[in-house]
C-alpha cells in the first residue's frame, strides 16, 4: 500500500491528469490534446445542450409539484448539479485555448525536471490531483448509478410480476407529451441516464481539472523555492568565510536569480490566466453549493429505504466538489507566499547592490499572494467554511417547514 502512494510512482507520465483525461474524453475531448477535431467539440457541446434541455423538463416537474416539498427537493438536487455542470463544461470549451496553454506549460515542466527534489515535488502534486479526482469520480458515478438503477429495478420487478408500470425516470421530469408509449419511454430513460453520466464525467473531469492545475501550479512555486534553496547552498554556503562576494561571483549569482525571477513571473502570469478562465465556474459552484448541500442533508432525513444511499453519496460528492475549489485556491496562496521566506534566507548582505535589489524585488512580489479571485469572494478554505455554515442555516430554516 505504501509503495502504491509513493511520490516516485506518481511522477510517471501516465499519472499526469490521468483521471481528468478520462472524464473529459467521455464528455467529448481532452483540452490538453494537440489535435482536437471539430466533431469532438460538437459532441461535447451536444452533451451539454442535452443536459440543459432535460433540465427544462425538470423545471416543469418542480413547477407542477411546487406544493409537495419532498418531491420538489428530490428533483432540485440533481437539476442544479446537472445544469451548473453543463454550464461549467461549456465555459471551459469556450476557454479551451487558455486551458491548453496552461496544461502545455505544466506538462513541459513535469517532464523537464530530472533533479530528485523536483521530481518529488511533481510526484506529490500528481498524487494529490489523482486521488482527489478519483474520489470525485467514484462518488459522482456511484450517485448516478443509484439514480438510474433504483427506478430500473422497480420497473423490471413490476414487469416480471405483471403489475402496472409507473414509468419512473432516473431524474424526475414532466414532458409536454405522453412518454408512456414504448419505445419512447425507454429512449427518454436512456437520455436521462446519459445526462447523469455526462454530469458525473463533467464533475471529475472539470472540477478535477481545476484542482489538478492548482496542485501543479503550486508545485511550480515549490520548484522555484527549491531552486532558490539550491542556489543558496551552491553559491553562498560555499563561501561562508567571505564577508563579500567577488564581482565575478555576484555576476554569476545575478544571472541565476534573473532566470528564477523570469520563471516566477511566468508562473504568476499563468495563475492569472487560470483565475480568469475558471472564475465563472468557481462563482457558479460556490453560489449553488450551499443550497445543494442543504437539500442533500434534508433528503437524507426525509428519504426512505435505498433512496437514502443516493443522497449519502450525493452529499459526499457535493462537499468534495466545494472542497476541491477551496483547497485549490488555498494551495496556490500558501505556495506563492512561501517563496518570500525562501528568498529572505538568502545571505543578501554578502552581495552587491544589484543582486540585493533582485532579492528585494523577489521578496516583495512573493508577499503578494496569488489567489483565485472571483466576484465577491476568494476560493479559500475560509470560503468553504462559510458555505458549510450557510448550508446549516438553510437546513435550520427549511426544517421549520417540515
Amino acid at each position: 500500500m505504501k509503495s502504491f502512494f509513493a511520490y516516485r510512482k506518481f511522477a510517471d507520465k501516465k499519472f499526469f491528469f490521468r483521471v481528468q483525461k478520462l472524464g473529459w474524453r467521455i464528455v467529448g475531448f481532452w483540452p490538453g490534446s494537440d489535435v482536437i477535431h471539430k466533431y469532438q467539440i460538437v459532441f461535447a457541446i451536444f452533451n451539454c445542450i442535452q443536459i440543459l434541455i432535460y433540465g427544462v423538463f425538470q423545471i416543469n416537474y418542480c413547477i407542477a409539484n411546487r406544493d409537495k416539498l419532498v418531491l420538489l427537493l428530490d428533483t432540485m438536487t440533481p437539476m442544479f448539479t446537472q445544469i451548473t455542470t453543463a454550464m461549467k463544461i461549456l465555459f471551459l470549451i469556450w476557454k479551451r485555448k487558455e486551458v491548453k496553454m496552461i496544461l502545455d506549460y505544466l506538462e513541459k515542466s513535469f517532464y523537464r525536471d530530472h533533479d530528485e527534489k523536483l521530481i518529488k515535488i511533481h510526484g506529490k502534486c500528481a498524487r494529490f490531483s489523482f486521488l482527489f479526482a478519483l474520489n470525485l469520480c467514484i462518488f459522482a458515478n456511484a450517485t448516478n448509478l443509484f439514480f438510474w438503477t433504483l427506478p430500473a429495478v422497480k420497473d423490471c420487478y413490476r414487469l416480471i410480476m405483471g403489475m402496472e408500470r409507473h414509468y419512473e425516470l432516473p431524474f424526475k421530469a414532466v414532458f409536454p407529451f405522453d412518454i408512456t408509449m414504448s419505445p419512447l419511454f425507454e429512449f427518454i430513460f436512456v437520455a436521462s441516464m446519459w445526462s447523469g453520466y455526462i454530469t458525473a464525467s463533467g464533475i471529475f473531469g472539470g472540477d478535477g481539472l481545476f484542482l489538478g492545475i492548482c496542485s501543479h501550479l503550486s508545485g511550480q512555486f515549490d520548484v522555484i523555492g527549491s531552486r532558490i534553496s539550491t542556489l543558496i547552498e551552491q553559491e553562498i554556503a560555499q563561501h561562508e568565510s567571505l564577508e563579500r562576494l567577488t564581482p565575478k561571483q555576484n555576476d554569476h549569482l545575478y544571472e541565476k536569480l534573473k532566470e528564477i525571477i523570469v520563471e516566477h513571473n511566468l508562473v504568476i502570469d499563468l495563475c492569472g490566466v487560470m483565475s480568469k478562465t475558471f472564475a465563472p465556474n468557481v462563482l457558479i459552484h460556490f453560489i449553488t453549493s450551499a443550497l445543494i448541500t442543504c437539500i442533500c442533508c434534508l433528503m437524507i432525513m426525509l428519504a426512505e429505504g435505498a433512496s437514502k444511499l443516493i443522497f449519502v453519496n450525493y452529499i459526499i460528492a457535493s462537499t468534495t466538489q466545494v472542497y476541491v475549489y477551496a483547497i485549490g485556491g488555498t494551495m496556490l496562496e500558501d505556495a506563492s507566499t512561501k517563496i518570500a521566506t525562501k528568498a529572505y534566507n538568502f545571505q543578501w548582505y554578502k552581495c552587491n547592490n544589484r543582486v540585493q535589489k533582485q532579492i528585494l524585488m523577489l521578496i516583495t512580489r512573493a508577499q503578494r499572494k496569488t489567489a483565485i479571485n472571483v466576484p465577491f469572494l476568494e476560493a479559500t478554505l475560509e470560503t468553504f467554511g462559510v458555505v458549510i455554515r450557510t448550508a446549516g442555516s438553510y437546513i435550520t430554516l427549511l426544517n421549520t417547514f417540515l
